[in-house]
């Protein structure tokens, strides 16, 4: 099996916003009807397994448990381990799982066969306007221009439409991918690396302010991500990681928070404006597991170290939030997000960092 292939085409979901990691995460776009599929690592028990097939009937999508186990499926995202994940986009959902039918048929050709139909059903919406170009020669005169472009192993921009683009993706297996208007794909060596990248302005304190408002966040949310933000830079300087990029996740990371599921609907909204980095770690700032000490970790714990828009110890923090938790369920969890956080003090002690 190609697995650096396969991997690849997750890290390539990832980059472009069309991956969701985690079991929260999984869940909210499964219930959400985004999800096109959903994969499971091969040494993930049965409770998550029993939990991946309630989403995948909830989101009314397929589930695959994938021949490799968490610590090689969180390698290819950037964790130390994922044992669920889900492909929001339908064409690299067909692509994944047509390159995992071509290495085990008897495994995974149904599953293939069915997200192919999908793709189709999908590519047969973008229906061609009467006299135009047939594909298949739109794609055959796109592919020698682009041949000759890379044969010269030069950097260079390419200004195309998206149907023809999207045929060229699919050529080279990424499937047919859904593509932003405006956005840009990236290749290396002739291999796409990122697609459907929205340009965007770095997001300082100013833009953040201005996109939290364009969100209709109240202004005492407000006041707390900008707390947040003081705390998470500090913390993040302390740990010589890049400030401006936790700092700006930490200025946005409840600039949902009216919504259901706020950090999954939060990540959303931002991957879909291009700040796909910023969107992953807004994304785990309600469910990081604690395990690790990066970005995402800092932008959790900073969270939880402001309480409203001041300064406040972990204990007081969920001590004030304890209260909420209206079922047994809500105050495992809430339970589950302290264990991490304390852990992550933990982590950083080890580095000296005092909190």
């Amino acid at each position: 099996m190609d697995r650096l292939n396969i991997l690849s085409l997750l890290g390539l979901s990832l980059r472009g916003g069309r991956l969701a990691v985690g079991e929260e995460p999984v869940e909210a776009v499964a219930r959400a009807r985004d999800a096109r599929v959903l994969l499971l690592a091969a040494d993930a028990s049965d409770n998550p397994r029993r939990r991946v097939q309630h989403f995948a009937d909830a989101g009314q999508c397929l589930w695959i448990r994938v021949p490799y186990p968490k610590d090689v499926l969180g390698r290819a995202v950037g964790r130390t381990s994922v044992a669920v994940a889900a492909v929001t986009d339908t064409g690299l959902a067909a692509a994944l799982a047509q390159r995992l039918a071509e290495a085990d048929p008897d495994t995974y050709a149904e599953s293939a066969r069915r997200l192919e139909l999908k793709a189709r059903r999908a590519a047969e919406r973008y229906l061609p306007l009467p006299g135009s170009e047939p594909d298949g020669e739109a794609l055959s005169r796109f592919t020698r221009a682009m041949d000759g472009i890379l044969s010269c192993g030069a950097p260079a921009a390419v200004v195309a439409h998206a149907s023809v683009i999207r045929l060229y993706l699919d050529s080279l297996g990424a499937g047919m991918v859904k593509i932003p208007y405006g956005s840009y794909v990236e290749l290396d060596g002739g291999r796409p690396v990122r697609i459907g990248v929205l340009p965007h302005p770095e997001p300082d304190d100013s833009l953040c302010l201005g996109l939290l408002r364009a969100a209709g966040t109240p202004e005492r949310v407000i006041s707390h991500c900008a707390a947040a933000a003081d705390r998470a830079s500090e913390l993040a300087g302390a740990l010589g990681m890049d400030v401006k990029a936790v700092r700006a996740a930490a200025y946005l990371h409840d600039i949902a928070r009216t919504q259901p599921h706020h950090a999954e609907t939060g990540a959303e909204w931002l991957s879909g404006l291009g700040y796909v980095g910023t969107a992953e770690l807004v994304r785990l700032h309600h469910g990081h597991d604690g395990k690790t000490l990066d970005s995402a970790a800092v932008v959790y714990l900073a969270d939880k170290l402001v309480l409203e828009d001041r300064p406040c110890t972990l204990a007081e923090r969920f001590a004030a939030s304890e209260s909420r938790c209206a079922s047994p369920q809500a105050l495992k969890k809430h339970g589950e997000r302290r264990a991490a956080a304390e852990n992550i003090v933990r982590l950083m002690e080890g580095k000296g960092v005092r909190i």
